[in-house]
């Protein structure tokens, strides 16, 4: 099937914050920062380079959103949750939904090893950009 054309002709972005639900909060206050996914998918993409990332909405080609999320997936004596990043990819003109990409995020209990799990979930949906966009030669590169 085609991918939207944007991904491959828009040269400019703007990253929004669409926050951490609830379970998360209490997550990201424990680890002193409930930005943290934000900072991190922002770290990333201007790592990869591809796009200008952009302070206005009204300046950009996309609209991508990032938000973090987890769900609780068993309910029995101890319940247990699915971490995960979900970036929603939007047209800045039309405001139409183009994509949705989920990257899992693996819980721990050291601050340490939540935080480079984040940074590893946000790692990967740059990774998926790239695919969408065609840029098959920065897949897998290492960051710069």
């Amino acid at each position: 099937a085609p991918m939207p054309e944007q991904f491959k002709t828009a040269r400019k972005v703007f990253i929004g914050n669409a926050g951490v639900d609830g379970k998360s909060l209490e997550a990201f206050v424990k680890a002193g920062d409930i930005s943290e996914p934000y900072k991190l998918f922002y770290t990333e993409m201007k790592r990869w380079g591809r796009y200008e990332l952009v302070a206005n909405p009204a300046d950009a080609d996309l609209v991508m959103e990032i938000r973090f999320g987890a769900p609780m997936t068993d309910c029995g004596k101890v319940p247990t949750y699915n971490p995960y990043m979900e970036l929603a990819v939007l047209d800045a003109k039309t405001h139409f939904q183009l994509w949705t990409i989920a990257a899992p995020v693996d819980g721990a209990w050291r601050k340490s090893t939540w935080n480079r799990n984040v940074g590893k979930g946000a790692a990967e949906l740059v990774e998926n950009l790239k695919k969408l966009s065609g840029d098959a030669a920065a897949v897998g590169s290492p960051a710069k």
